[in-house]
């Protein structure tokens, strides 16, 4: 595996050790921040939007639907036809990218990433001999192109782990959705998701007070007649007593 000045000589970055064989100067090309970065404050209504029960209900059956395709990878033969590559490691890399994760796992939790930020990332992990015998998904909260002094991009991520490392872009599986303003990132969700998370949370805080406040009722008693202070308290508590069961109702009396 080749990596960039980021990554510390066999380091380990989740489940595997990555070691580190060049040195190049990079410069940064692009940069993409990703919305599952919460510390940012970069939500006004101060949380995860994967948490939102809207948002999670409305991407499950894609994800899971996705999660169910048969993945396939093809190359060319001698005739320049496509054909499927039923290599014994390919067909084995394809139904256990790695040690944690069956290949439904794996398409679930990119889908479920390219549609909360526009963008899934997944690194190809490799043997010695260039083949490809692991793949995981890359989470993190910011995601950086660079370009190397002779040409090459390398792709430097912060992770949820709080640890930074550098891939060469090669490596690394890039899905894109909403493909338009950066020239190589998608589009970020957030800003058309903004005005409608706060819909929803002041709509759900609304639901929750109008329901804890109809358990109160609010009544008026007229009195036809002059009477005293003392006989209307009397008299309210009478009625009161007679019409409302006082220990299971939340009474507000307002005696007129």
């Amino acid at each position: 595996m080749s990596l960039s000045f980021d990554v510390k000589g066999g380091e380990k970055l989740g489940l595997f050790n990555f070691k580190k064989k060049t040195k190049e100067k990079t410069t940064e090309v692009s940069s993409y921040q990703m919305m599952s970065d919460t510390g940012t404050g970069y939500y006004s209504w101060n949380g995860d939007i994967y948490k939102s029960d809207i948002v999670r209900s409305a991407m499950r059956p894609k994800a899971q639907t996705i999660g169910k395709a048969v993945a396939k990878h093809m190359k060319k033969d001698a005739d320049g036809k496509l054909m499927v590559n039923d290599d014994p490691y390919m067909r084995f890399l394809l139904e256990e990218p790695n040690e944690m994760m069956t290949m439904q796992l794996l398409l679930e939790k990119l889908a479920n990433q390219l549609e909360l930020n526009g963008n899934a990332f997944a690194l190809i992990d490799r043997d010695e001999n260039g083949y490809p015998v692991r793949l995981y998904p890359l989470v993190g909260t910011q995601f950086r192109l660079l370009q190397g002094e002779q040409g090459t991009l390398y792709l430097n991520c912060f992770l949820l782990t709080g640890k930074q490392y550098t891939f060469r872009y090669a490596d690394i599986i890039h899905l894109r959705k909403d493909f338009n303003d950066n020239d190589y990132f998608g589009d970020s969700l957030a800003p058309a998701l903004a005005p409608l998370m706060e819909i929803v949370s002041t709509t759900d805080q609304g639901i929750v007070k109008a329901i804890k406040n109809s358990n109160v009722i609010r009544w008026l008693l007229k009195f036809n007649q002059v009477l005293r202070p003392e006989d209307i308290e009397e008299n309210t508590k009478a009625f009161t007593k007679k019409f409302f069961y006082r220990k299971k109702l939340n009474l507000e009396e307002l005696p007129v």
